[in-house]
C-alpha cells in the first residue's frame, strides 16, 4: 500500500512518522494517518532534527528565506513535531481549566497572522512533556478517519520557541499536511509580508 517493505514500515512506526495501533497482534495504520503520510513529500537524504526544523521555520518567519522554498522543504519540516490525529471537544482547549500550556496552529495561527483561512481539523501544539496529561484531561482519542484535532507534540527543548505563538510558516505546513486549500492563502500572506 505504501510501496515500501515491512522493515521500512516498522522503522516509520518506531520513529513516529507513521502511527499504528496494535490490534490482536497486528499493526493497523489508521486511514487518516495513512492519507496524511502520503500527502507529505518524502525527504531524500538526511532528515532534519526537530531543532533544525524550527530553525528553518524561523528563517521563513523572519523573511530570510523565500516563502516559495517552503514547498520544497515541506517533507523535511515534518520533523517539527510528532502529529497524532484524533477526536475530542476542541472547545475545551485553551480554557482556564486546561492543565497544560498549548498553542493553536493551522487555520487558527494563520488567522492570527492575518490570513483569511477557515479550516478543520484544529491543530494544537503542546510540549512533549505535557502530551499525556492533555490527552487524559481532554478525552482525546485517536481515530482511523475524520479527525477533528491534530495534536502536535513538540520536542521539549523546542517548546520555548513557540511561546509567542505558532509562526505563519508552521501554519502553512499544518494546512498543507491536511491537504487544505487554505495553505495557498497562507502562502499569499507570507509573500505579501516579504514584499514578493
Amino acid at each position: 500500500m505504501l510501496g515500501v517493505g515491512r522493515a521500512r514500515v516498522q522503522a516509520l512506526i518506531a520513529s513516529g512518522d507513521l502511527v499504528a495501533e496494535d490490534v490482536g497482534g497486528r499493526w493497523i495504520v489508521p486511514e487518516a494517518h495513512l492519507a496524511r503520510y502520503r500527502r507529505i513529500p518524502r525527504v531524500h537524504g538526511r532528515h532534519l532534527n526537530p531543532s533544525s526544523a524550527w530553525d528553518q521555520i524561523d528563517r521563513f518567519e523572519s523573511g530570510e528565506r523565500d516563502p516559495s522554498d517552503l514547498k520544497s522543504m515541506w517533507g523535511a519540516l515534518a520533523a517539527r513535531s510528532t502529529a497524532r490525529l484524533g477526536r475530542m471537544l476542541p472547545e475545551r482547549l485553551g480554557t482556564a481549566d486546561c492543565p497544560v500550556k498549548l498553542e493553536f496552529g493551522g487555520a487558527h495561527a494563520a488567522s492570527r497572522h492575518g490570513a483569511a483561512v477557515r479550516s478543520a481539523p484544529t491543530d494544537v501544539y503542546v510540549s512533549g512533556n505535557d502530551v499525556d496529561e492533555l490527552v487524559a484531561w481532554s478525552g482525546f482519542a485517536s481515530v482511523t478517519s475524520n479527525p477533528n484535532v491534530v495534536l502536535h507534540a513538540v520536542q521539549n527543548d523546542c517548546w520555548a520557541r513557540l511561546r509567542g505563538g505558532i509562526p505563519l510558516a508552521a501554519a502553512w505546513l499544518d494546512l498543507a499536511d491536511a491537504g487544505d486549500r487554505g495553505a495557498s492563502e497562507v502562502m499569499f500572506e507570507m509573500r505579501r509580508r516579504r514584499g514578493a
